[in-house]
């Protein structure tokens, strides 16, 4: 990774989930029944400042935060939390053909039964940093995954903390279908 954007630390206070377009700062923790934030522009921070976000309450999948088709997107500080002991794929944050972005200093808890992934860097999510979090996807079921890369290249995936628990297939890193020159360093992964 060459460079990315810079942003001023006093970003615009945010109080619930929602669609943002701009760079923001969360002043209080924030519940969903599914998604609870939308990145929906590119050169977008979303700082949690330390509060949480608590998505798919309704059990049905959702993501704490998704970021479609965006480049130069940054999530950081977040508390992100699965509520639902009883529903599937559960993703803490889903980079979809997202590039040149940050997941940075983030605990993210999924719950469910299967198919509850920590982060997931799908369909050509290129060269973005995920670093320095601590992950723990658990289920009851099969396919817990702590970082998931599907057909995404030159990611710099280090220094993350990752525990997954499940009868089968609970991985802390999976790459994936063409997912080439990542590089994956300094990680701590317990599985059961």
């Amino acid at each position: 990774v060459a460079s990315f954007t810079s942003f001023s630390s006093r970003e615009a206070p945010i109080s619930g989930c929602a669609n943002i377009s701009t760079s923001a700062t969360l002043a209080q923790d924030a519940t969903s029944n599914g998604t609870c934030f939308t990145i929906g522009a590119n050169n977008v921070v979303l700082d949690c400042d330390g509060f949480a976000i608590f998505y798919d309450q309704d059990g049905t999948g959702g993501d704490g935060v998704v970021a479609v088709n965006r480049t130069n997107v940054t999530i950081k500080g977040c508390i992100i939390r699965d509520i639902n002991v009883s529903g599937a794929f559960g993703i803490g944050v889903n980079f979809t053909n997202a590039s040149n972005s940050v997941i940075v200093n983030n605990s993210i808890f999924t719950n469910g039964t299967n198919n509850n992934f920590g982060i997931i860097l799908f369909t050509t999510a290129a060269t973005n940093v995920v670093e320095n979090n601590t992950i723990a996807t658990r289920g009851n079921e099969s396919l817990n995954l702590g970082i998931y890369s599907l057909n995404s290249n030159n990611n710099n995936i280090s220094n993350n903390t990752i525990t997954t628990n499940g009868t089968n297939n609970n991985e802390g890193i999976r790459l994936e279908t063409s997912s080439d020159n990542n590089r994956v360093t300094n990680n701590t992964i317990r599985t059961s």
